[in-house]
């Protein structure tokens, strides 16, 4: 029998009937294996596996042809080498052809499948001749590191040969290779150091300015070359589709807008985009949880640059290594303090802080409902968030009623399940009876109003400062709202810096000056953050007008009855008026089933402004008590 042991391969596939072909058709034909053969290797390294490349002509014209060092050219180069007459005695077999495609000589830490077998190949005795493209593609970490290979040949008594440096030849009849070899190694390695500081300031440069420097654009954003300050840098846009061909920045913004607006988890994301078909930045089918998470996360859909997420570190041996610096993306801020923006946003930065406040720890988990079949009864206080229960302090839930003399009705049915202390538990009160009672009740505070009580006016210059932000749309209210979110985060990384430099992390002159550059940004974008908060509040709390029919109504007259301003306005009108109006207004039970109690007695009613105080206190009392958790560590 044969033998059928397969040998592994360390070279594409398709080379070896290249190889065999050339073996074929040396001189003398063919080239046979055997006991006086000189086993030859041939070494093939590119550092981009890059087979073409664009070549200009003298006329201005572009073509398209096989690059100098590319895997094949490099190949054909060897075997004509070993095909020659001179080296009648010279066989190449498959399995000594080794190469790394897309791997760098210089790199450390990086993996070179090629390399490694072709040096178990000299050590376990299997060659005789090793043949490189250049000494360049054996290593470029320079003569040391070049000296040390060939050493390792010559204890196993192989020679080393290059095809497009003749004088290389490790043969001990050839003194002058000898001689340049060392050289030539260094020259090499100066070669590959200079590419290396060109990357690497070029690099720094594109940092600078907040360009997106090297890997995949985020999923739905596109790499887009631009200058800036005469650098080319890379800067990230979406790129839109319509409704019949969405595109990836189509997805992103229904990732964002299903969390915004409907309050979906990250788990219940991931299900929506399968359901629909949607597939993953690699092709697959099933998203991870995550993935949303970091697409929720990263400011780069808002407009804004990032601080590099990874950095070089050295380990004991010496070796370089790049690893990560934190898991999210940070904002980039330049020496002004004001935050770097060359991209292109997929939503508005307020959006975007509005967006990590909901997925922050301050978040308040909005409990959807079930959408019904057919027509669906909304109120005045349908999803407010007004409308809560004095038993266990949920939010109220509108039901418009059923059988043949149905009437809405606001209810709170709570398990076991509820918050601890609630118990089970089920009320409600009419829609009705809290529709006409709460107005009426608002509208006569207003008629009550003394200025010179300070209850009175707190609670009217709340109403203003709402009735100003309703009016403008929103839109300086939510600026206020991502200024204090942006302040938040800044202070946030001004505190993980004194942290690290206290940690050791910030040591030696560079390290330091680094530190104290970033300490100076964030300051300086502290100190523009805290005087645009104190100008928004400045406008927000301003003189304002509040409309003159809120107060018009005879004073005798029922303000919700017939021709009253309450009668007039439309169902949003009326919404966003007792929304202005009141904070909360908790709704207690009736008690024992068959009990009548009257609606006023069941409603505790929390003015503008009364939670807005409690929250305040709350936060104040949360910050203590972790302020004496740090003193007691």
């Amino acid at each position: 029998m044969g033998n059928t042991e397969t040998k592994a391969l360390h070279c594409p596939a398709e080379w070896v009937e290249m190889i065999e072909r050339a073996m074929s058709q040396a001189l003398p034909a063919p080239r046979i294996a055997g006991p006086d053969t000189v086993r030859v290797g041939l070494m093939i390294r590119q550092s981009k596996a890059r087979e073409y490349e664009m070549r200009k002509n003298p006329d201005g014209t572009v073509t398209k042809v096989r690059s100098d060092n590319s895997p094949r050219a490099q190949l054909d180069g060897a075997l004509h080498l070993v095909k020659a007459p001179t080296h009648a005695g010279w066989h190449v077999a498959p399995e000594h052809v080794f190469a790394d495609i897309g791997v760098s000589g210089w790199a450390p830490g990086v993996k070179r499948p090629g390399y490694d077998g072709m040096m178990e190949a000299v050590t376990s005795g299997l060659l005789d001749v090793v043949i490189v493209w250049s000494l360049s593609r054996l290593s470029r970490k320079g003569a040391l590191d070049v000296l040390s290979v060939i050493d390792v040949f010559a204890k196993h008594g192989v020679r080393l040969v290059s095809v497009t440096e003749p004088w290389l030849d490790t043969d001990p009849n050839n003194p002058v290779g000898q001689a340049i070899l060392g050289l030539t190694a260094a020259l090499a390695a100066q070669e590959s150091n200079q590419k290396s500081v060109y990357i690497t300031a070029a690099l720094d440069q594109i940092r600078q300015r907040g360009g997106h420097v090297s890997g995949m654009a985020p999923y739905g954003l596109e790499i887009d070359r631009i200058l800036v300050d005469g650098v080319k840098v890379g800067k990230l846009k979406p790129k839109f589709g319509d409704e019949e061909n969405a595109l990836p920045s189509d997805h992103v913004l229904d990732i964002i807008n299903y969390r915004r607006f409907k309050r979906m988890t990250e788990d219940e994301i991931c299900l929506k985009l399968k359901e629909r078909g949607i597939k993953t930045s690699r092709g697959k089918e099933d998203w991870n949880r995550q993935a949303v998470y970091k697409i929720l996360r990263d400011p780069r859909y808002a407009g804004y640059s990032i601080e590099p997420t990874t950095k070089i570190e050295t380990d004991e041996d010496g070796n370089k290594k790049r690893t990560p610096t934190t898991f999210l993306p940070q904002i980039m801020y330049g020496p002004d303090g004001e935050p770097v923006m060359l991209h292109e946003g997929i939503i508005t930065p307020e959006e975007w802080w509005e967006l990590q406040e909901l997925m922050g720890r301050d978040a308040k988990s909005v409990t959807r409902r079930k959408e019904r079949d057919g027509d669906d009864w909304v109120g005045v206080f349908t999803r407010q968030r007004i409308l809560t229960c004095h038993v266990c302090g949920r939010p109220m839930q509108s039901n418009p009623g059923s059988g043949k003399n149905k009437y809405p009705f606001y209810t709170c049915n709570t398990g076991p399940g509820g918050p601890k202390g609630a118990g089970k538990h089920s009320q409600g009160v009419t829609a009705r009876q809290v529709e006409e009672h709460l107005p009426r009740m608002a509208f006569q505070r207003l008629y009550g109003m003394d200025q010179t009580d300070p209850e009175d006016q707190a609670f009217i210059s709340t109403v203003a400062r709402r009735f100003a932000a309703q009016a403008d749309g929103g839109e300086k209210a939510g600026k206020l709202k991502a200024a204090k979110k942006e302040l938040e985060h800044v202070q946030g990384a001004l505190t993980n810096l004194a942290a690290d430099r206290e940690a050791g992390v910030y040591t030696g002159p560079t390290m330091e000056k680094q530190y104290r550059a970033s300490v100076k940004r964030l300051t300086a974008s502290e100190v523009r953050l805290i005087s645009k908060i104190d100008h928004l509040e400045a406008e927000l709390n301003g003189p304002v007008e509040l409309p003159s029919e809120w107060f018009s109504a005879e004073r005798q007259a029922d303000p919700i009855g017939k021709d009253s301003a309450w009668s007039k306005w439309d169902l949003d009108t009326r919404r966003d008026f007792v929304a202005m109006m009141l904070d909360k207004v908790e709704v207690k039970p009736v008690g024992r089933k068959g009990n009548h109690m009257p609606v006023v007695d069941r409603l505790e009613v929390f003015w503008a402004g009364t939670c807005e105080d409690e929250d305040e206190a709350d936060e104040e009392g949360q910050v203590a008590d972790e302020m004496e958790q740090v003193e007691a560590v």
